[in-house]
């Protein structure tokens, strides 16, 4: 179908639900627009979590916030790139 799109869900139904709607799909489930537009199989998604807020509804830091996930966050937001690891100290 040539289509793009990113999809956001809060709670368990993004894996009950769409997680397995789209897998359905890619393996060419025939049902609702995969039917009208004759889908047949192929394509791909990705599926990513989110961690933890970095900061609470004021802009603290969440109470809950470890020094490696504020470094991380930190680092990402100066370099654009992720934090491969953190050096250990002795």
């Amino acid at each position: 179908m040539n289509r793009r799109y990113i999809g956001i869900e809060m709670g368990d139904h993004a894996e009950t639900h769409c997680q397995p709607r789209l897998k359905k799909v890619i393996e060419g489930e025939q049902g609702g627009i995969s039917k009208a537009v004759n889908w047949q199989v192929g394509g791909g998604f990705h599926y990513f979590r989110l961690g933890e807020t970095i900061f609470d509804e004021r802009g603290s830091i969440h109470l809950n916030v470890r020094f490696t996930a504020l470094a991380a966050h930190i680092w990402f937001c100066e370099t654009r790139s992720p934090l491969q690891s953190l050096p250990l100290r002795h």
